[in-house]
């Protein structure tokens, strides 16, 4: 209630309507959230939390308007590393390899210790039987974050279609746990949650 009055006291605040979305968006209501988040972006179009945290959403739920968020945010902050990630995510998840693979490559430009963007790069080397590349992207993956299941499980797969059990000694294995993306600016939006 306090955030909806504080939107009515304030209704020229980008921060207002931005706070008001993330509440509704962490705790489920995405439907509700995204137009607030579209009213904070109109008030404030130079903060990239409410365009990027529109991305996010759309791509949780397989929408492809998620892409032109992306873009609208990294038009904002290029150089952020996860938002590229997570754009490059979006984009392969749409189909769009030579795009997200930019994403992936511009990510790890700007952080050589990104093992997702490498990971990204492999994914889409495997989707396009290139094995040789995506094994070589997941072994320098996994020199980064030996302990990064995902990377291990497709190095295992890359192996066996590759016929080479040299390149699978040490692999974490069907490791239960997710490798998460470090995010500081989506972590703010995990933390109105809590």
């Amino acid at each position: 209630k306090n955030l909806e009055e504080d939107v009515k006291k304030h209704p020229r605040s980008s921060a207002a309507w931005g706070k008001l979305a993330m509440n509704l968006d962490v705790h489920d209501f995405q439907n509700e959230a995204i137009p607030i988040y579209k009213e904070a972006v109109a008030l404030d179009p130079s903060d990239f939390r409410w365009p990027y945290f529109i991305a996010v959403l759309l791509a949780k739920n397989g929408v492809a308007q998620s892409l032109d968020w992306f873009e609208r945010a990294r038009k904002i902050k290029p150089d952020y590393v996860p938002m590229l990630v997570n754009y490059g995510n979006s984009l392969f998840q749409f189909n769009k390899n030579d795009q997200a693979a930019e994403r992936y490559k511009q990510a790890f430009s700007y952080d050589p210790k990104c093992a997702q963007a490498l990971f990204g790069l492999a994914r889409i080397d495997f989707a396009q039987g290139k094995l040789e590349a995506s094994s070589k992207n997941l072994k320098q993956a996994l020199e980064i974050n030996p302990k990064y299941s995902e990377a291990s499980n497709l190095l295992m797969t890359v192996c066996n279609r590759l016929k080479s059990s040299d390149c699978v000694v040490g692999l974490v294995i069907n490791s239960p746990y997710k490798t998460e993306l470090t995010d500081p600016v989506y972590a703010e939006l995990t933390a109105e949650g809590e």
